[in-house]
């Protein structure tokens, strides 16, 4: 028998390869990333059906891989319930416990969320109609006790510097994060006089993990300027945004 996760992927590959319909989640998770503190016994999430018909839910955790079934992913976090009808306009919350199993404690170590929502059929529906199935994957950050510095913080310590891009033309935008948090972009980019060189239109944003250096291309800046400064938007621990305006020099 084919299992819920494998009839929804062959149902999201389908969908991919259709006309292009507009399709907007109804199960929508109530937070765009998950602190899970260390020695709490739990964390929760709520999820909301705002569509107008039950659905099937399915919710698992994974650590890095988005291709990795279910069943063969292995993180030291039980999720429950790990799958769940939803009424429409009715909430759902999944419980994330810790398993025990010994954390890395000198930073934040990263995990994913991820939700598949599989709609229902309507009652009567004899057509060949696509159902498409939708999943949302927000971040999950496991943030050890004790660890150096503050969260809110850790964005204004990096040290950022231009470097030719190793993988292509131009300059790129490195970022080294000294601190044991992970920070995340919702945009980035170089000003240079009025102008502001960015990321690629499919590469916005990004994130840079804790004691490690991360490069951003930039669209359109070939050469480095004499005095610039980086420009962008961090997000913070509540899913805000946090500007960023530092000086940059050669």
């Amino acid at each position: 028998m084919r299992s819920i996760h494998a009839i929804a992927l062959s149902l999201w590959v389908l969908s991919s390869l259709s006309w292009a319909v507009p399709a907007q989640a109804g199960v929508i998770i109530e937070a765009t990333r998950v602190i899970y503190p260390a020695g709490e016994s739990e964390v929760t999430v709520k999820l909301d059906n705002q569509g107008a018909a039950p659905v099937l839910v399915q919710a698992w955790m994974d650590n890095g891989d988005p291709r990795a079934a279910p069943e063969t992913i292995k993180v030291p976090f039980n999720l429950t319930p790990p799958m769940a009808r939803m009424q429409p306009k009715a909430g759902q919350v999944l419980r994330m416990i810790h398993s025990g199993e010994p954390m890395t404690q000198d930073r934040e170590s990263l995990y994913w969320l991820n939700v598949y929502e599989i709609p229902s059929k309507p009652a009567g529906d004899r057509s060949n109609s696509l159902q498409v199935a939708l999943r949302s994957r927000i971040k999950v950050f496991y943030r050890p006790e004790g660890l150096q510095g503050e969260p809110f913080a850790a964005e204004q310590a990096l040290r950022w510097s231009l470097v030719r891009n190793p993988e292509g033309t131009g300059m790129a935008l490195k970022a080294d994060n000294p601190t044991p948090y992970h920070v995340s972009f919702q945009s980035l980019g170089v000003k240079v006089g009025d102008a502001v060189f960015g990321q690629p239109d499919d590469v916005r944003g990004g994130m840079v993990a804790p004691f490690s250096a991360q490069l951003f291309a930039l669209k359109g800046l070939q050469t480095a300027p004499g005095t610039a400064e980086v420009v962008g938007k961090a997000i913070n621990d509540f899913g805000g945004f946090d500007p960023i305006q530092h000086p940059l020099t050669p």
